[in-house]
């Protein structure tokens, strides 16, 4: 089970394992925008090479940051009242965000989050938590 709970009144703590689905979706982006570099019609050839060159370093950049299980990435979030969101991450740090936006799909749920100036989004697929646990989310969100 993806969820843990207790008899009281606490709010499931979701606990994530990482996307295949998430990370082939990450991977696909970037050997799309590689591709469309490559073949884009009436590009010129030096800006064709800028475009790979920057869509490469964009990706080296961006993919060990994001990939599940770095110290920065997202280990379990709580839902809690109010609009507010916990998250634990994989280094041990604990964050509390304000929910300020979702987008609730039967495979995908996004939450768009913010602490001040910090913001950051959720993209929490229906294989990073498991069916039901995604179930139960999806109508937790909605009732936000």
């Amino acid at each position: 089970m993806s969820t843990s709970s207790t008899a009281s009144a606490t709010p499931p703590i979701y606990r994530l394992t990482p996307s295949a689905w998430l990370r082939g979706a990450l991977i696909a982006l970037f050997l799309l925008a590689v591709l469309v570099a490559l073949v884009a019609p009436g590009l010129a050839p030096t800006l064709r090479i800028a475009a790979l060159i920057l869509t490469l370093a964009v990706a080296a950049w961006t993919v060990p940051r994001h990939w599940p299980t770095q110290p920065r990435a997202v280990q379990a979030f709580q839902l809690e009242s109010g609009h507010y969101v916990s998250i634990w991450r994989y280094d041990g740090a604990q964050a509390r965000y304000r929910l300020r936006d979702s987008r609730i799909w039967p495979a995908l749920v996004v939450l768009a989050l913010a602490d001040g100036r910090d913001r950051r989004a959720l993209f929490i697929p229906r294989d990073a938590l498991g069916g039901e646990a995604h179930r139960q989310l999806r109508r937790a969100v909605s009732a936000c």
